[in-house]
């Protein structure tokens, strides 16, 4: 059996727990989008036109959910989960979390940091810079004999 979670630097594990309450709150606003057509809808009398348009934005709406998925997937990764973890959370395949994750700019950068990449910003948040290994150090010139 596949563990849920793995250890991880302190780092990644502060900067997942910050994020994951935006994140959560993304989510539950792409929600909100995908149910606001239809509930002018359920309160009461509208035409088929009014009808359609509403189905038409509710779809529309769920793309939101999805990049809303992918950043939520994406810090559950960063603080440790696995994608197969994620898979069995989320019911799909584990193909289907790593397509979703890579298919968000951000989401598929935030996937793949480590604690040396992330940096938090006075502003409260976190970024992302990448780790750079200083290159070696020019060798001495040899002298010809």
């Amino acid at each position: 059996m596949t563990p849920r979670f793995r250890k991880r630097d302190k780092v990644s594990t502060t900067a997942a727990s910050e994020l994951i309450a935006s994140a959560a709150a993304d989510l539950i606003s792409a929600h909100a989008a995908v149910v606001a057509p239809l509930r002018t809808i359920a309160a009461g009398r509208c035409s088929p036109d009014e009808a359609m348009d509403a189905f038409a934005d509710s779809r529309a709406a769920e793309l939101q959910v999805a990049q809303a998925e992918a950043f939520y997937f994406a810090v559950l990764k960063v603080w440790g989960a696995t994608t197969h973890g994620i898979s069995i959370a989320a019911g799909c395949r584990v193909a289907t979390v790593t397509r979703r994750i890579a298919s968000h700019r951000k989401a598929a950068a935030l996937a793949s940091a480590r604690g040396c990449d992330l940096k938090r910003v006075e502003s409260g948040g976190w970024t992302i810079q990448r780790y750079q290994q200083r290159p070696p150090a020019p060798a001495a010139p040899q002298e010809e004999l």
